[in-house]
């Protein structure tokens, strides 16, 4: 907590039947690790996907324990003219704290998009968040709906730096 969390990826998101997944998808998550008695809770930093485009959403929770109830979450960028099937590359950094002195920074294929201090991210969580990928949605695909791939390249994340990825990216493998 209080620490940077760096995070750095090629991502793309091929096709979607954006009716078979009840209009939403979220792919690259991370996730707050539950204490006992807290309430199952969705994740505090996501990157969040719908007919609309790409959103980068963020969780809190306020106060010394919780929550016991799954927050709302907060829009912290946008981008509308998200494409299926491209390849974007994404370098994102925050620190978690629920008590106003979180931080994130979006850079999205080499440009800041996104700067943020003094804001609330996370839950008062007894260990640290943890990574979670792959397509989460609100429905089981059915049989018969167009298959849903989601492609990662070069996914690094941790506490060291990843700014050189901002302008020296690896090369997509």
């Amino acid at each position: 907590f209080d620490t940077d969390i760096w995070y750095s990826d090629w991502f793309k998101l091929n096709q979607v039947d954006w009716d078979a997944v009840s209009g939403w998808l979220i792919c690259t998550q991370i996730h707050a690790t539950e204490d006992v008695g807290d309430a199952g809770a969705s994740p505090i930093v996501a990157f969040e996907f719908t007919r609309s485009g790409m959103f980068l959403m963020t969780r809190t929770w306020p106060g010394a324990s919780g929550p016991d109830e799954n927050p709302d979450s907060t829009t912290r960028f946008t981008l509308p003219s998200f494409k299926e099937d491209t390849w974007y590359r994404r370098v994102l950094r925050f620190k978690v704290n629920n008590a106003g002195a979180a931080e994130i920074q979006f850079w999205l294929d080499g440009v800041e998009v996104l700067s943020l201090t003094g804001i609330s991210i996370g839950y008062p969580d007894a260990v640290a968040p943890y990574p979670k990928f792959g397509i989460y949605s609100g429905n089981a695909m059915p049989d018969d709906s167009i298959a849903t791939v989601v492609e990662f390249s070069n996914v690094e994340i941790g506490t060291s730096s990843l700014l050189a990825r901002v302008d020296t990216p690896l090369d997509l493998i």
